[in-house]
């Protein structure tokens, strides 16, 4: 909304930094662009948005153009940029919570059997126990990292 703001407040005739001050009570250098933390302090905490707004209003100036246009071109992308990133998100979402539920079935098994009355005891002191145990948190382990790096993977490939 404050981009647009200012972007309205340029095109009403307000020169850059008198548009800034005016609508967000930011003060800008003399080619009119704000510090770059008083513009994430403005957007809510956003630093990787208060870069890219402060470059556009940076590059408008050294460039000439007029500064509604950059700002109304920079507040689409961000919001694709934010839309794209909440999609990446949902997408991952299924993943991450099947890895979590799946990690904590065999411990759920163990629970179960002990209430059934089966010797835990076993697993530990017992030869074929023990290497099912290893075995089985060893795949465990695999597993986990296994998702985790397909998930890490996706979100990478969904952020190019």
């Amino acid at each position: 909304m404050l981009l647009a703001q200012v972007a309205a407040a340029a095109l009403a005739g307000a020169d850059p930094r008198e548009a800034w001050r005016v609508v967000a009570g930011l003060h800008t250098d003399d080619l009119g662009v704000p510090r770059i933390d008083d513009v994430q302090a403005a957007l809510g905490g956003n630093r990787r948005h208060a870069a890219a707004v402060v470059t556009a209003c940076r590059l408008a100036a050294e460039l000439g153009a007029p500064l509604a246009g950059v700002l109304a071109g920079i507040r689409s992308a961000l919001e694709h940029a934010d839309e794209a990133e909440a999609a990446r998100a949902a997408a991952s979402a299924g993943p991450r919570a099947s890895a979590r539920m799946l990690t904590g079935l065999p411990v759920v098994g163990l629970g179960l059997g002990w209430v059934l009355g089966a010797d835990l005891g076993l697993l530990v002191t017992d030869r074929i126990g023990l290497l099912a145990v290893l075995t089985g948190g060893g795949l465990l382990l695999l597993g986990r990292c296994w998702t985790a790096a397909l998930v890490r993977r996706a979100e990478a490939a969904g952020g190019r």
